[in-house]
């Protein structure tokens, strides 16, 4: 699966697409307003493989968390640091190398959007594996008539007559 595009709501369609047209020379692909819901204008914006849907639609609140945020990967993190300062965008973290190997730039859009730019600079050595699980139970194998024959023996010894009625209740 490959990716296929960001939507972003905003109150100010065109001025974002202003913005990332500017910033990051976005095209305009196409715009259209929603037949299917009301007040809903939607403009989608590309760069080579990248796609923005930009949606604006009165009705729909947008979303205050801003915990989510694009990342454009770059050969030139500092040259697309220098540039953007140069044309007068705001950068709110400038570039650093972060501790999972990449050299980092961040800012925001005008509507507060995160915006990252990096470029991996040191490959990824993950976490080494300490112990792996493999629990195929009910993927692979149904073994719940095993485990109730079990659960059968070792009660009937005890003097319990173990029905599976009384087994579907607790599964």
């Amino acid at each position: 699966m490959d990716f296929s595009h960001i939507g972003i709501y905003t109150n100010d369609i065109y001025r974002l697409t202003y913005f990332y047209k500017m910033a990051f020379g976005f095209k305009e692909d196409y715009s259209y307003v929603s037949r299917n819901t009301p007040g809903l204008k939607t403009i989608l914006l590309t760069s080579g493989h990248s796609t923005i849907e930009l949606l604006s639609a009165p009705s729909k609140p947008i979303p205050t968390d801003k915990a989510s945020h694009i990342s454009f990967e770059s050969d030139d993190v500092v040259g697309e640091y220098e540039r953007l300062k140069k044309i007068g965008i705001k950068i709110s973290k400038p570039p650093r190398e972060t501790g999972d190997g990449y050299l980092e730039m961040e800012l925001t859009d005008p509507d507060g959007n995160v915006i990252e730019i990096s470029k991996r600079i040191k490959a990824f050595t993950g976490y080494p594996v300490k112990a792996v699980i493999f629990d195929f139970d009910g993927t692979v194998i149904d073994s719940e008539d095993n485990y109730y024959e079990a659960d059968r023996i070792l009660l009937a010894g005890c003097g319990i007559d173990f029905t599976q009625k009384m087994k579907e209740k607790y599964i």
